[in-house]
């Protein structure tokens, strides 16, 4: 769907409910689902969370599970892969296998919104009235008629709203953690009961699995609710509650906070407090926009996003005024796709030129293309070196040691914006090719900064020099910072990285 003219952001007053983002995004019998699936999509394994399901599928006799494990497949191909033909084509297939299921209505809502998603309005329009016209009484049936009359032009587009807030899974040293806080209480989330009060807490997971507060056992999930405006876990402060559970062995900790309390940590952690108000701007939108995309993606998980770079760094100690001004000053504002949050990528620079989303993850998404980057060319340590040893690509790499001592390690292929798209391994037992992005994260994102970059072998070592830092996709944070030093604001930088999409705001 383009509702757009050339690469102008257009601003419409979206809103939704808190009651519309639940019924839109919360699978109605997601408790049935094996746990399994769950773990994986936690960890971030689409594709083991899809064999888990099809396994699943296969052994169980009901045709219901049969038919919400197609439904789930289908989410997992549009919200982790965009691979909305796929899951289009998937769907069908759930349509057409289990036509007396109870999951229809939420199937056909899929379809309705996987149309949307790739720019099929009129089907997405006659998906919408079709379900709004056979389940005049199903949960969805509100969201269902207000994209219904969005798209037949009756009312503005509906957009995410922050509902309750986001939940950020912390980083926990052990399944030991000391809290402190202003009139800390702890609710058992299952009964509803207070089970512990004070402004010290020591919560701890068993080796049997259960969990204890200040030496006593208590059922999970818990919840900590605080009286003050801050608490602290193992030193560090943090807004908001704690959700604490146990998962696969290990203390999961999940912050609860609003949207801008969480914004106003992510902003100085991801870009330098001190950089121009219009690039700290442009961050805010990217990344409330990236952190709804991924409240909407992991709805029926456990958390929304983690406090490092597999999601975005955030930090509450890290707070600073200059930053938190350009949170407040566009509060709420957001970047949309067919509908909903975008994919808002960011990296620190591109060097020159930005990479397609296509290349990393799969599934084509028309804001993230790789286009060329003035902006980011010869910025200040733009370029770069490393060196491995073979020693040292073997520990990194152990995959490798089956093809013997390393003879040659050959780039092969570039992606639409120059960089190195595959890494051949000749070894003196074999071969073995390894996408380079995937090389990158094995032997240090810090180290090897981006996948631009030549190879020579040199004196038993590789050498690589390349230029650029991240993975290159969406907004380099150096041309953000140089196009608001030449005057330009937040808005157009936002307009460059980011083309085609609308300019939207959360529910309030």
């Amino acid at each position: 769907m383009r509702v757009f003219h050339g690469n102008t952001v257009r601003q419409f007053p979206f809103f939704l409910t808190c009651t519309f983002l639940c019924v839109l995004l919360c699978p109605l019998s997601a408790a049935a689902m094996p746990e399994e699936v769950s773990l994986a999509l936690n960890r971030e394994q689409p594709v083991l969370a899809l064999h888990i399901l099809r396994s699943w599928a296969a052994v169980s006799e009901s045709s219901e599970d049969r038919a919400k494990a197609l439904w789930m497949e289908a989410r997992i191909h549009s919200l982790y892969f965009k691979d909305f033909n796929t899951a289009e084509k998937t769907l069908d297939r759930a349509l057409e296998k289990y036509p007396g299921s109870r999951m229809q209505g939420d199937i056909r809502f899929e379809r309705a919104v996987v149309a949307m998603e790739r720019g099929d309005k009129r089907k997405a329009f006659q998906s919408f009235a079709e379900f709004v016209a056979l389940f005049p009484d199903h949960p969805r049936r509100e969201s269902a008629g207000a994209f219904w009359r969005y798209l037949k032009g009756e009312e503005p587009l509906p957009l995410l709203a922050g509902g309750d807030g986001i939940r950020v899974a912390l980083s926990a040293s052990s399944n030991r953690v000391q809290l402190t806080g202003k009139e800390l209480r702890v609710r058992d989330m299952v009964t509803g009961n207070y089970l512990f009060s004070g402004d010290r807490l020591v919560l701890q997971l068993g080796n049997d699995g259960r969990l204890r507060v200040n030496g006593r056992l208590a059922g999970q999930p818990l919840m900590v609710e605080n009286g003050g405006e801050f608490f602290t876990l193992d030193g560090r402060r943090h807004r908001g509650r704690l959700r604490v559970s146990g998962a696969g062995g290990r203390l999961l900790l999940v912050n609860m906070l609003d949207m801008e309390s969480y914004l106003k940590g992510v902003v100085p952690a991801e870009m330098p407090p001190s950089w121009p108000a219009e690039a700290l701007k442009a961050q805010a939108v990217a990344a409330r926009t990236y952190a709804l995309h991924q409240m909407r993606k992991r709805a029926y998980e456990a958390y929304d996003v983690k406090s490092d770079v597999r999601s975005q760094v955030f930090s509450t100690e890290r707070e600073d005024a200059r930053s938190s001004a350009a949170v407040d000053a566009t509060r709420g504002e957001v970047l949309v796709w067919a509908g909903q949050p975008a994919l808002t990528a960011f990296h620190a620079d591109s060097g020159g030129f930005t990479e397609s989303a296509e290349i990393l993850w799969g599934g084509e998404l028309p804001y993230l293309r790789a286009v060329s980057d003035p902006w980011s060319r010869n910025t200040p340590n733009g370029f770069w070196e490393s060196s491995f040893t073979e020693r040292e690509l073997m520990q990194l790499l152990p995959e490798l040691r089956s093809l013997g001592r390393i003879q040659e390690i050959r780039p092969e292929g570039t992606t639409p914006s120059g960089r190195v798209h595959f890494l051949d391994f000749k070894g003196s037992r074999g071969d073995l090719r390894m996408p380079a992005g995937r090389f990158r994260t094995r032997v240090g994102p810090m180290t090897l900064k981006s996948t631009d970059f030549t190879l020579r072998h040199e004196r038993g070592s590789f050498h690589f020099q390349g230029k650029g830092f991240g993975h290159g996709v969406g907004m380099s944070q150096w041309g953000a910072r140089r196009m608001a030093e030449a005057g330009k604001d937040y808005r157009e930088i936002l307009d460059f990285y980011y083309p085609h999409l609308h300019r939207g705001k959360m529910g309030e």
